[in-house]
């Protein structure tokens, strides 16, 4: 519950095992306050609550018109075309059918954090309404007034627009970016996420000599890796301390290289 609203979950999906299978996991992790299974058609009103809907593929492919706002999107399907559609959907996240109990606690986490940064921006906005009001200035003032006061640290935090959200990321948290068609995506420990961005852009913004590029399209954070390494043909890797390994290419491993001397 975020300042005494609470978070709703509507599961509406045509195999009605699969919503109570879904309902019954949902009310096992404890991420909402209410779960409800739903009919698209007569989708429930709820005047106050943060809403994320649960639905199949082919449900919401023949939903039109929502009665509401719903803040968070978690499509099910059965294959990588159906998670394709998902991410043209901006959907918050895909889950596989049948049901995959360490892919929805993924989720799951994701929803906790996020509904955590919820917290933190509803709190947020009543202090910058109350300071507004004492100092007979717009909300937007009292912004920029305490922006000016931000440390230098700060300026190592990104601030990430994602296909469905804007999230506020320390450097240290990153592991590595990667590029990926038009879009990059930043691997944390806990999450991957997609933005509209270049590598270069990425790296510019942060200005943080622990992530550097070891290839045209990858960049790494040096406080995640393990060690550099060689193979029998002279190909160099980072492997990271999850054992997860990334090539470094020839050019990119020879400015490293000479960064170390």
């Amino acid at each position: 519950m975020v300042n005494g609203i609470s978070q709703i979950c509507l599961i509406a999906v045509q195999s009605q095992p699969v919503g109570v299978q879904l309902r019954q996991r949902l009310e096992r992790l404890r991420v909402f306050d209410e779960v409800c299974l739903v009919l698209a058609s007569t989708m429930p009103v709820f005047e106050e609550g943060h809403l994320t809907l649960f639905c199949d593929m082919f449900t919401w492919q023949q939903t039109s018109v929502l009665p509401q706002r719903i803040e968070r999107l978690v499509l099910l399907g059965t294959n990588n075309h159906d998670a394709l559609q998902a991410f043209a959907y901006n959907a918050f996240s895909f889950l596989t059918t049948p049901l995959v109990d360490e892919q929805l606690e993924n989720v799951c986490v994701r929803l906790k954090q996020h509904q955590y940064n919820d917290e933190i921006v509803s709190h947020w906005r009543t202090i910058q309404h109350g300071l507004s009001q004492q100092l007979g200035i717009s909300e937007t003032a009292v912004s920029a007034r305490i922006l000016r006061f931000r440390d230098n640290d700060d300026e190592n935090t990104l601030v990430l627009k994602t296909l469905t959200d804007t999230v506020f990321l320390a450097w240290q948290n990153i592991v590595k970016i990667e590029a990926e068609g038009d879009y990059m995506e930043v691997t944390t420990a806990n999450e991957q996420l997609v933005i509209r961005s270049s590598l270069a852009a990425l790296l510019k913004k942060l200005n943080n000599a622990h992530l550097i590029r070891i290839s045209r399209s990858i960049a790494v954070n040096l406080i995640h890796v393990e060690k550099v390494f060689s193979d029998n043909q002279m190909n160099h890797y980072v492997m990271f301390k999850d054992n997860s390994v990334a090539k470094f290419s020839a050019k990119w491993f020879k400015q490293y290289r000479n960064r170390l001397h």
